[in-house]
């Protein structure tokens, strides 16, 4: 018991988990984990002595000295809480003064047992006063409505919980149970599907307000530990269920690495340590080329005009930052190949990467997009109304005006009685014509945008005005010579496109 704490009390000191005043809200699910680090964190107190019989198990005397109280937010009672770090007297050194509250998120997935858990921890926060706040959700209507996985939509779904709840409350940290034994099947599943420098650096110790207090401690440790104390907790018994690929790697994998290495949650873990202090100078190093991509609307741009030789494994890891920071994915690394191979291909060539985004060589750039980004099907123009989509505005209005300022590709005037059909708005299709104006005879659309060098990221996204089957108007890039003004052009239509992008 003793060396336990030890254990944890220097690895929240090496890594400065917790501060003096911290109001920390554990993440408690009610398995064996989060049951432990919630009783770890209440043993931490010299002023507390967290006895099994709090804990759901038999009785054992204790002798627990007086300690100060407060009301909380919630207008329940709170405690002294004092935890030592490594190091010094019998307590370890400095004492901090932390509060201590319980969230628990109900998934629902699996029935009763869901709620026999929920039931489980309230009665445990009652034993141990400790304030809990708990909500239920469906999982699986949200992972379907998002078109992600179950496991996905439950980390997505418990973070913001625990996110609102810190809010709410005022909790500077939230701690999570996540243990030595989950960053090896962290490691290992992230080298599996492909991963860079992030992946294999495993779970962070903290980030943000997220703290991890329990990641220096093996799962038989914790195990051990609830069992020597005879302590309770909930087991969940789709973790011995090889759905999902974390179990697979769980129930497979893990223990037939651990008969090759014993120490082995120690020694990813010093692994996950040392490719995170690699990271740290890529990051450093990766800066004096954060000039080469930018963003573009809802693309992400990244300039090959300079060679940079070597330093592409640098550049592919500013790749993977920017596209983790601009959609929210994880490319794998065979995605950020794919995105420098381009550099070597003809203007026009398209990388189909993971997480439904591609990449398009251009002239001196790559472009990397969704692959339905923006989407818009067309739609009847009103004259006198705005038209706003999500990468363009479009707005058209009756008026007596002639002139045109110079150089503005993005507005024209057409005589409003040439139009027979009504006005349709779309993107282009392949087998479009128009008859430019200023020419005699028809040209493909497609020819007239190489001829005007657009990029080919985002040629589907130019947009084109139709009477009937007839082009108007290739909206910023050139008029139909057959509804052009006259002299005998009594009232005008003028035409306005803005995109949300640069046309070339």
């Amino acid at each position: 018991m003793k060396k336990l704490n030890e254990k944890i009390k220097k690895f929240i000191d090496k890594h400065q988990l917790i501060s003096g005043g911290d109001h920390i809200l554990v993440g408690l699910s009610g398995g064996p984990d989060s049951v432990a680090m919630l009783l770890l964190l209440l043993q931490f107190q010299p002023a507390r002595h967290v006895d099994s019989e709090e804990a759901g198990g038999p009785a054992r005397q204790t002798q627990t000295p007086a300690r100060q109280t407060w009301t909380d937010e919630a207008g329940g009672p709170a405690r002294h809480v004092q935890l030592a770090e490594a190091g010094g007297d019998e307590a370890g050194g400095k004492v901090f003064n932390i509060k201590i509250s319980a969230a628990h998120l109900n998934h629902s997935l699996r029935g009763k047992n869901s709620d026999d858990d929920e039931k489980f921890v309230k009665q445990l926060c009652k034993k141990l006063n400790i304030n809990l706040f708990s909500s239920k959700i469906d999982v699986k209507s949200f992972a379907k409505e998002k078109k992600i996985g179950i496991e996905e939509a439950s980390r997505i779904l418990r973070y913001e919980y625990f996110n609102d709840v810190a809010k709410k409350i005022g909790a500077t940290k939230i701690a999570t149970a996540h243990t030595a034994d989950d960053n090896i099947e962290t490691v290992i599943m992230n080298l599996v599907r492909g991963t860079g420098l992030k992946g294999i650096s495993g779970i962070p110790v903290k980030r943000g307000k997220i703290i991890r207090p329990l990641l220096c401690l093996s799962k038989d440790e914790i195990l051990s530990y609830l069992k020597r104390n005879k302590f309770k907790f909930r087991i969940d018994h789709t973790n011995t269920e090889n759905v999902f690929r974390r179990n697979l790697i769980r129930n497979k994998v893990v223990g037939v690495l651990k008969e090759i290495n014993p120490n082995l949650p120690d020694t990813v873990l010093r692994f996950s340590s040392i490719m995170r202090q690699y990271e740290d100078f890529f990051n450093l190093q990766s800066k004096q080329f954060q000039g080469l991509i930018t963003f573009s609307g809802s693309s992400i741009v990244l300039d090959i005009s300079k060679e940079i030789g070597y330093f592409e494994i640098i550049l592919m890891h500013l790749l993977h930052q920017n596209i983790v920071q601009k959609f929210g994915i994880q490319p794998i690394f065979g995605d950020l190949e794919k995105i420098i191979s381009l550099k070597s291909k003809d203007k026009g060539s398209i990388a189909e990467l993971s997480g439904d985004l591609k990449a398009i060589r251009e002239s001196k750039s790559i472009v990397i997009q969704r692959i339905n980004a923006d989407k818009f099907d067309g739609a009847t123009i009103q004259v006198g109304r705005t038209l706003d989509g999500d990468y363009f505005a479009f707005s058209s209005r009756l008026t007596e005006k002639k002139k045109l300022p110079k150089n503005d590709h993005f507005s024209e005037l057409v005589d409003p009685r040439k139009i027979q059909s009504g006005l349709f708005l779309r993107p282009w299709s392949v087998g479009d014509k128009i008859n430019p104006f200023g020419l005699s005879g028809l040209k493909k659309v497609s020819d007239l945008l190489t001829d005007e060098k657009i990029s080919h990221s985002i040629r589907k996204k130019v947009l084109v005005l139709c009477d009937g089957k007839e082009i108007v108007w290739v909206c910023g890039i050139r008029l139909s010579d057959k509804y052009k003004i006259t002299k005998a052009t009594k009232k005008v239509l003028e035409l306005k496109i803005r995109y949300k992008f640069e046309l070339q």
